[in-house]
């Protein structure tokens, strides 16, 4: 007959019941007196809450536990484990801490502060409490083999293999030291050693898949092409359906410019589903940015991302994934078609509408960003990005006003100085346009403030006080800077040349007005009236 619901949940919660209170005794006689009763209950229903995963309950309760019996080591504990489990690491660290100073020598005090020590990457300290549980308890093989591990992790390798080698010479070899001792010689590289390893590893238990994965990741890395595919096929017969293996294997056929093959291996294993396609979502993600120069890696996976999008566009997920590399690849009009796609489903996705925003900004569709960014404005009014792409839209129809009147609400919206610097950009710009020269002046030098180099703001900025023929002292002096940085600039070098013009130094206006000529401004009509005035001067 079997158990009835709710009865293992039951049995575990006497089990640690039975546990803390083991490690109580030591504790028992420090309650406060008249309060036994009181510190019981408080005791057994925190632990059970903290089974049913309560934490907050039991963290209450547990506390009302040390105000009865303050110097409880096991309740400390268990407050160190809740504070751990909550993220809180400061309190974990403390509680834990002050559960091993009343009982120094519990291995499970000991191991819960090495653990939080270990994730939260206080190697130092991990290393002195293990180095604690090894003198407490040096029969325990496992204490050494962390302890070597911490020293691995820390980059002690000399101290790391004196304890690989003591375990092998006390309780004999094991293919998880070798294992270890193959990572610890490829750091060095010392490959023939670390090859060593595996072959020894691969004799103890030939079974094992893992091992012939690192034995064809070390060939494939250090360039052994033939050793590499030898070890990989025998990855693929028995293990063609694991994720870890299949890229891994992709990796090699990229590595060794195999590129027909490795699109090839690619599309297949979408087409049959060899791997969830979870773990190729993934896959995707981590290499994007991968060497983003070799045209022929890009369109391996350009062309298997294809592939993927189609036989999976009904997945949500994966059309968020094709919209990211085409925004990647700058093809703007096919990320924009399915992020509409996607709207229909997904309107409240703030990121979505933001895509859109920058596939039609960058599409220069300025009456399309209008009409979705007023939306998103009204489903959105506290987000910054919406009122920027849509107060550059209304700048470029030439409705300064509008674009005023809505970077002057967005730019409130933002704490972002990238954004923010765009957001001053292209204000001072609206408001010059609008005759309001000192607040365009105002923006400039807010702009300049976040980014004192930034040259195109510098160039702008020289360019308005010369029209309104102010400041050219300062004019002069940020529009030197710009030529200097881009000598050939025709954009900056005719900017230099009208500063000289309004300064009456007509030579060195003629001078720099032939060089902006010279280097393209023969396609500018501003820069040829600049030339045309200049010249008849």
């Amino acid at each position: 007959m079997g158990l009835k619901k709710g009865t293992g949940i039951i049995v575990l919660f006497i089990i640690v019941s039975c546990i803390i209170k083991a490690q109580e005794k030591q504790t028992l006689n420090k309650i406060r007196e008249g309060y036994e009763s009181e510190y019981y209950y408080a005791f057994t229903e925190a632990t059970r809450q903290m089974i049913y995963q309560n934490y907050g309950q039991a963290l209450l309760l547990y506390n009302k536990c040390l105000e009865y019996n303050p110097g409880s080591a096991a309740i400390k504990y268990q407050l160190s484990i809740i504070y751990y489990r909550l993220g809180k690491t400061e309190e974990a660290i403390k509680f834990g801490k002050e559960a091993c100073a009343g009982e120094c020598s519990n291995r499970w005090y000991l191991l819960n502060l090495i653990n939080i020590y270990k994730t939260n990457s206080m190697i130092d300290s991990a290393l002195r409490l293990s180095k604690k549980l090894v003198e407490i308890e040096p029969e325990r093989v496992e204490n050494i083999m962390n302890l070597a591990m911490l020293y691995q992790i820390n980059g002690e390798y000399d101290k790391a293999m004196n304890e690989y080698n003591e375990i092998e010479e006390s309780y004999g070899k094991s293919k998880e030291v070798y294992i270890n001792k193959y990572k610890i010689y490829r750091s060095a590289e010392k490959d023939k050693l670390a090859m060593e390893q595996l072959y020894y590893a691969h004799e103890m238990d030939e079974d094992d898949i893992n091992i012939v994965g690192l034995m064809a990741e070390h060939q494939r890395d250090k360039g052994k092409k033939r050793l590499a595919e030898k070890y990989y096929r025998i990855l693929l017969k028995e293990n063609d359906h694991d994720p870890v293996t299949v890229f891994s294997y992709m990796e090699f056929l990229l590595k060794f410019k195999k590129y027909d093959e490795a699109e090839k291996f690619m599309i297949t294993c979408i087409e049959e589903r060899c791997v969830a396609k979870e773990h190729i979502m993934g896959y995707f993600i981590n290499n994007w940015e991968r060497e983003k120069e070799n045209v022929k890696i890009q369109e391996v996976f350009n062309e298997s991302m294809e592939i993927f999008y189609d036989r999976n566009m009904e997945d949500l997920r994966i059309k968020g994934l094709y919209i990211d590399n085409k925004l990647r690849n700058d093809q703007y009009a096919e990320a924009s078609s399915v992020i509409k796609e996607v709207l229909v489903l997904e309107e409240e996705n703030y990121r979505i509408w933001e895509q859109l925003l920058f596939a039609e900004n960058a599409l220069n569709h300025s009456d399309s960003v209008i009409k979705y960014g007023e939306k998103v404005i009204r489903l959105f009014e506290n987000e910054s990005l919406p009122y920027l792409y849509t107060g550059i839209a209304y700048h470029l129809k030439k409705k300064e006003e509008d674009a005023i009147r809505l970077l002057e609400k967005g730019i409130r919206y933002t704490e972002r100085e990238r954004v923010l610097l765009q957001y001053y950009i292209f204000l001072a710009e609206a408001y010059n346009e609008n005759s309001q020269k000192e607040k365009a002046f105002e923006c400039y030098e807010n702009a300049l403030t976040i980014d004192s180099n930034n040259i195109l703001v510098m160039n702008n900025y020289a360019y308005f006080l010369a029209i309104a023929e102010k400041d050219l002292i300062k004019a002069e002096r940020m529009s030197r800077r710009t030529i200097d940085e881009e000598k050939r600039n025709y954009v900056y070098l005719d900017t230099y040349a009208w500063i000289m013009y309004k300064m009456k130094k007509i030579e060195e206006a003629r001078y720099y007005i032939k060089k902006a000529i010279r280097f393209g401004g023969k396609k500018s009509k501003e820069v040829i009236d600049h030339y045309n005035a200049i010249m008849v001067k």
